[in-house]
């Protein structure tokens, strides 16, 4: 039965309504509940304040390890009143009213309290779930009912909320809270299985099954290795639960397997890319093609005047198509050499047996180029220049100065 807050009447439990003064029967928070959430927000922010205050004034040097600083305690000086302003304006969730209910009722009706707290946790967030077992479970132990409060009293060792006391110790020394409050589920857990409220599940893999752990969560058999899919039940659920965890078990272990897999993958793609490049470039090095074997011509190596030439990779390709306009002292002229300086300029060598006197230019690819001769080197012109781009197939042609035609003209690719 349901008591109606205002008048005392009792109502069935179906009813929403007070069939006497047609009061809610399901109240939000009252007045002064909400006056002394401003009352509370208003305080915080004064004590914070203080503390602001005292910080600013003292030259006390706090532990690291304590979460207080004065910007801290000023964001909590405007927030908290701000916080109880809005918790007093809010709208009362459902969840809260069913719970509010519940608490009015556990000295009036708790079977009525039971239902409506059982109500409160299908409606709450997780994060409120917490609270509600632990007072459900309470109102279970009151009414003897050990199974029922052992369930709830298991569920909050693993609910988000849970251990909020703790959790606020926690973060004020700088600690991990959901560290802390899994340490604490985990000894609650231990001491409920030593104590044969709750019997603890795990797959053994030495075993080979599921079998029952022990207070320290290990095989009776085996202390290691850790058993897996660890899952805590009532002793009269052993039977029903087996199967559970060794689907749970049997999960986890292809989840395993599929990870391995995936990285496996992942991290063969960029191995066997080196290795299929190391191959290529093996090959590439042990059967150069005949043709570029055949075109291919030496350079000499022979000095610079002015510019020592850069080690540069051969021309691969280079056809000469020498043609002498005047004179017969280039008949048998031809490119001796090409190659690359430091100053990132063309250095090409002309050959000719006759010898050469005299001053000449060249034209290679629509760019001048500037010849010397050497005193060592007679039978050589050695004519550089910018502008060529590499890989290109150009025409070069040399003058004497003072005449107009080319004394000498070809084509070749530029190294």
């Amino acid at each position: 039965m349901i008591q109606c807050h205002k008048c005392q009447t009792e109502n069935t439990a179906d009813r929403e309504k007070c069939q006497e003064c047609g009061s809610d029967l399901l109240p939000g928070e009252g007045l002064s509940d909400r006056l002394s959430y401003i009352v509370y927000g208003i305080v915080g922010g004064v004590l914070s304040g203080i503390v602001v205050y005292l910080l600013m004034k003292s030259e006390i040097e706090l532990p690291d390890c304590l979460l207080i600083s004065p910007q801290l305690c000023l964001l909590a000086t405007i927030g908290l009143p701000i916080m109880g302003i809005a918790s007093a304006l809010r709208k009362t969730p459902l969840y809260q009213r069913y719970a509010t209910r519940a608490r009015r009722h556990i000295e009036l009706d708790p079977e009525q309290a039971i239902a409506d707290f059982s109500q409160a946790l299908e409606l709450a967030p997780e994060k409120e779930q917490a609270g509600l077992l632990k007072e459900r479970a309470t109102l279970y132990e009151k009414l003897g009912m050990e199974e029922e409060a052992t369930r709830d009293e298991l569920d909050y060792t693993s609910s988000e909320g849970a251990y909020g006391g703790g959790r606020g110790v926690a973060r004020f020394f700088g600690a991990d809270d959901d560290v802390y409050a899994a340490g604490r589920g985990e000894d609650d857990r231990k001491a409920m299985v030593a104590a044969g409220r709750v019997k603890a599940l795990g797959y053994c893999s030495k075993c080979g099954s599921v079998v029952e752990l022990n207070p320290k969560l290990r095989c009776p058999e085996h202390s290691s290795p850790k058993p897996k899919a660890v899952k805590f039940v009532l002793p009269d659920e052993v039977e029903a639960a087996i199967p559970e965890v060794l689907n749970e078990y049997t999960k986890e272990r292809r989840t395993r397997r599929n990870v391995i897999i995936i990285v496996a993958l992942v991290l063969s793609i960029p191995l066997s890319c080196c290795l299929f490049s190391i191959a290529m470039r093996g090959f590439s090095k042990a059967t150069p093609t005949a043709m570029a074997t055949a075109s291919r011509i030496p350079i000499i190596s022979s000095p610079s005047p002015t510019q020592k030439p850069l080690s540069t990779p051969e021309p691969k390709i280079i056809l000469p198509s020498p043609t002498s306009v005047v004179g017969e002292d280039f008949t048998d002229a031809s490119i001796m050499s090409t190659g690359w300086l430091q100053d990132g300029s063309l250095l090409v060598t002309l050959h000719v047996p006759s010898g050469v006197e005299g001053i000449y230019h060249a034209v290679v690819g629509g760019n001048e180029f500037t010849c010397e001769i050497l005193e060592d080197y007679p039978e050589r012109l050695y004519c550089h220049g910018k502008g060529v781009k590499s890989g290109a197939q150009v025409e070069a042609s040399w003058y004497q100065e003072g005449i107009e035609l080319p004394v000498y003209e070809t084509i070749f690719t530029v190294p």
